[in-house]
């Protein structure tokens, strides 16, 4: 098994490997010296066979066509079942566009309009509340199909591979599930390329300008248990953080781990039981515990005047003095 996707679409391009593709603007503040970020979309670089560099493509490589190739030749080779040559071939999903994701994971606010809605798309059972790199969290299929053997690329750390394009999910446009990495999609048999869109990967540095040319030099260091930039004899800790593009963000559901979203087991009123299930409005008791919705807190005997409302903060800023490289 391959130990880098890099590695992996290395099998399939013997020069060139197109992953991601790059455009630069700079923040506001413009002061370089003050540290960068670095983020990167599904459009395409370049990864030279030196391993070195990452040079800006223009639209005449499209990165779905190679891993359509990658899921394609994964699949026919069995690399992702255990026991030979793999007879099973990715199976066709149903061309829906998600338009109701709230609905699926009972995350609606209130007044919204497909709350009451039964939606077509059910959660999945290995779809599971993951908190990302971002400290953010979204419900991520992070495990392989009963199909398949356990892929470890797939379960594993990025930092236990030493790989930062292992942290970055991917989601399906067409079914709403967003997976751990490109190999969890694999392993589930969702590889129509098309609509798997990667999240960004957004690398950022205090006190060192990031350039694309530097992710050759990107470590995990076990000893700090800090992602680095090696920089001749020196190193400087960097912050690589995957985030929700904006094309995904109607699509993404986010979740809070540890969030009380069922009544106690010994809890008889269904009606009430009913209603908190069906929106999010999220709460906080006295001790610190969120819940749903207010009567989430009922049903686990809260009272009510103990609650306070919150809402989920907004991670999208880059930090004062940062300075961002989007990759669009």
């Amino acid at each position: 098994m391959w130990t880098s996707i890099a590695e992996c679409l290395a099998l399939w391009s013997s020069r060139n490997i197109v992953v991601l593709k790059a455009s630069e603007t700079t923040a506001a503040s413009g002061d370089r010296n003050n540290g960068s970020a670095i983020e990167f979309s599904a459009a395409g670089v370049e990864w030279h066979d030196d391993g070195s560099t990452w040079r800006p493509l223009g639209r005449r490589s499209s990165p779905k066509g190679v891993l359509r190739t990658m899921g394609s030749q994964l699949l026919s080779r069995g690399q992702l079942q255990e026991g030979g040559p793999a007879s099973v071939r990715p199976r066709l999903r149903p061309k829906l566009r998600v338009r109701r994701p709230c609905a699926r994971y009972r995350a609606c606010c209130f007044d919204a309009e497909f709350r009451s809605t039964v939606s077509i798309l059910k959660l999945r059972e290995t779809e599971r509340c993951i908190v990302n790199y971002a400290h953010e969290s979204a419900y991520m299929v992070d495990t392989c199909g009963p199909r398949y053997a356990k892929d470890s690329l797939c379960t594993s750390n990025a930092t236990d591979h030493d790989d930062p394009l292992l942290m970055i999910p991917v989601t399906s446009t067409v079914t709403g599930t967003t997976y751990r990495n490109f190999f969890c999609a694999l392993c589930n048999e969702d590889t129509d390329a098309e609509h798997l869109e990667p999240w960004n990967l957004r690398v950022a540095s205090w006190g060192l300008e990031v350039e694309r040319s530097s992710l050759a030099q990107l470590k995990y260091n076990k000893a700090i248990k800090a992602w680095t930039l090696v920089e001749g004899n020196s190193s400087v800790t960097v912050y690589p953080t995957a985030m929700v593009p904006d094309s995904l963000r109607s699509t993404v559901v986010r979740c809070r781990g540890g969030l009380v979203d069922r009544c106690a087991h010994r809890w008889s009123d269904a009606d009430v039981e009913a209603r908190c299930n069906s929106y999010m409005s999220l709460v906080k008791d006295k001790k610190g515990l969120l819940y749903r919705n207010p009567y989430c807190a009922i049903c686990n005997y809260v009272d009510m005047k103990d609650l306070d409302c919150i809402n989920l903060p907004s991670r999208d800023g880059a930090g004062a003095g940062a300075v961002v490289v989007t990759m669009l």
